[in-house]
């Protein structure tokens, strides 16, 4: 994996959606997954109120075209989650194709529903 971004710190309050800047994705990238760093013990700063809810939206722009095509997203509470493992989980992570093509560029929304989220934002492509 190429990291594209490495866990950039972002706080983001409710209202409207927030955008990161344009992020190039090489050519060769078929795959590509963000991760969002989640509340636990040792971090316990780190989107810690369950009652937040964080949606994240991923929209890709490829050769050449003047409109965003919708790549998914997920949406997540906040708080401490336990993995069936029984582990905290670290961050919250999806996982996309991306379609063949030249000079793409990846839009990041971030919105908040509840208390402001502070975190960090991981983003790599294979």
């Amino acid at each position: 994996m190429a990291i594209l971004l490495d866990h950039v710190p972002i706080g983001v309050a409710p209202g409207p959606a927030h955008t990161l800047s344009l992020i190039a994705i090489p050519d060769t990238a078929s795959t590509l997954r963000i991760r969002l760093a989640r509340c636990t013990t040792l971090r316990a700063n780190t989107w810690p109120d369950a009652t937040t809810l964080t949606s994240v939206r991923l929209f890709v722009l490829s050769n050449g075209s003047s409109s965003f095509g919708d790549n998914g997203g997920f949406a997540s509470q906040g708080g401490i989650h336990r993995r069936q493992s029984g582990d905290e989980a670290v961050e919250s992570t999806f996982r996309c194709p991306l379609s063949a093509g030249i000079g793409r560029q990846l839009q990041v929304t971030i919105s908040v529903e509840g208390p402001p989220v502070l975190s960090a934002l991981t983003v790599e492509v294979e």
